[in-house]
């Protein structure tokens, strides 16, 4: 949603995206002729800044300000005016009884970073299981010989995410459960403040975090996720720099479960977590059926993961043949009458122009991975309305709260700072189209002039 700036007329080449931040790690942000500009005049303060690049630049003293904030919170430059914020060291005794249920499959390169920061958790000694898909890599010997007080399930099955996640919940006693991916890593208060934010919304299902990228640690994987008429489903916010636009959000439309703490209640009063997905959609089909009974998911954006955002899935056919057929199979299960035919009609019309398209480039693999995905389907169609009529009885009551178009109310507007190539974005077209009005939105609300916006 950009928008038209004098600062373009004045200067065209601030439209360019053919330049990059790159971190020690080699990631990489995506800007252009603007922001390598501000990154040669540094080191210095922003008047220093300003009367280096003037002769090249008519720039405002607030756009400059501001995206040199966001350089500093994007960890792109360090602002040593501003002392870092400190997190608690200590935290009270949790509200309820918390397990923990990690699922694994041959994570040996994530596993340590997230048993580690577990135990470093500011709340005390928490009950740990982590479920093993089958790994042949040495994961569950990590597990065994460094973490021996954790209980490690190791399974000669695979039961994908969502049932090794199913296989977790059934084998723990605590009042809450938190799911997390293998490939996150916790901020020392995270168990802490998630408990904190579920334990303050009764009606809570779940919370999820402020989930940040892994190697750029200042922008945002997601807080939450939604599903939309187009596109696939996405996490909300994916790619934005955490500048505290979100500190005051406190419900999303659905939870991802790379990180959520979830209510056992909530799990008992609709059941687990459909395994016929494997994977993508199975936390926004459990999440639409516990809001369409009435509950909500809720967010903790003062709870801090930072997570390997797409490190599992490497096979690109397997992967478009699941998220193809399940975000049909969560329509069907999950929407009714005329806004389940509107999605449904985007949908298949989405991917008979991606079958085409894939063709046409002599990509004939991942063209058939979209045709399986229809096969698929159809298999699976008696299973979809089983568990549909099952999902029914438990949304009476639920009131407009548990209409699916009230959930669809809560999609964020702008919902991505990524471009075409999934780089997060830090430029001047973003800055005007994004970070100028978020930065005079939290501006008005401290000031109490106006409720931070979405």
């Amino acid at each position: 949603m950009s928008q038209p700036d004098p600062i373009f007329e004045k200067n065209p080449q601030f439209r360019l995206e053919n330049h990059f931040f790159v971190n020690s790690g080699g990631h990489k942000v995506v800007t252009d002729a603007f922001g390598a500009m501000i990154w040669e005049a540094l080191p210095g303060t922003a008047a220093d800044i300003a009367g280096r690049i003037a002769p090249s630049a008519d720039v405002s003293g607030r756009m400059l300000e501001d995206f040199l904030r966001l350089m500093a919170r994007a960890g792109i430059a360090v602002d040593s005016s501003t002392p870092p914020s400190a997190r608690p060291a200590a935290a009270a005794p949790l509200p309820f009884s918390v397990s923990v249920v990690i699922v694994t499959l041959n994570g040996k390169a994530h596993i340590r970073e997230c048993l580690a920061s577990l135990r470093a958790q500011t709340c005390g000694p928490l009950d740990i299981h982590v479920v093993d898909n089958g790994s042949t890599d040495g994961t569950r010997e990590i597990v065994r010989s460094e973490f021996p007080e954790i209980t490690l399930h190791g399974l000669t099955k695979n039961l994908f995410y969502p049932g090794g996640v199913n296989y977790g919940i059934a084998r723990t006693t605590g009042a809450a459960v938190l799911v997390l991916n293998d490939d996150v890593e916790l901020e020392p208060d995270f168990v802490a403040e998630m408990a904190r934010a579920l334990a303050a919304a009764p009606r809570a299902a779940a919370v999820v975090p402020l989930m940040k990228l892994f190697y750029l640690r200042g922008f945002i994987n997601g807080i939450g996720n939604h599903v939309r008429t187009k596109g696939w489903g996405s996490d909300n916010f994916v790619g934005y720099v955490d500048i505290g636009q979100f500190d005051g959000l406190t419900e999303v439309p659905s939870a991802c479960v790379s990180a959520a703490l979830i209510r056992r209640a909530a799990v008992d009063a609709v059941g687990p977590f459909d395994a016929a997905y494997r994977a993508y959609y199975e936390d926004a089909d459990w999440s639409f059926r516990v809001r369409r009974a009435g509950w909500t998911i809720n967010a903790a954006p003062r709870a801090v993961v930072y997570h390997k955002f797409s490190a599992f899935w490497k096979n690109m056919e397997r992967k478009l043949k699941l998220a193809a057929r399940n975000r049909l199979r969560f329509v069907l299960k999950n929407f009714d009458g005329r806004l389940r035919r509107a999605f449904l009609r985007s949908y298949v019309k989405e991917d008979l122009i991606n079958i085409l398209s894939l063709a046409r480039h002599k990509r004939y693999a991942e063209a058939g991975a979209h045709i399986r995905a229809y096969f698929s389907l159809f298999l699976t169609l008696p299973d979809i309305w089983d568990k549909r009529a099952a999902a029914k009885r438990t949304w009476k009551g639920a009131g407009a709260s548990g209409k699916v178009e009230t959930i669809l109310k809560l999609n964020p507007v702008q919902w991505s700072g990524m471009n075409t190539d999934n780089i997060p974005r830090l430029d001047a077209g973003i800055y005007f189209g994004y970070y100028a009005r978020k930065f005079a939105e939290m501006e008005a609300a401290a000031a109490g002039r106006a409720p931070l916006g979405r």
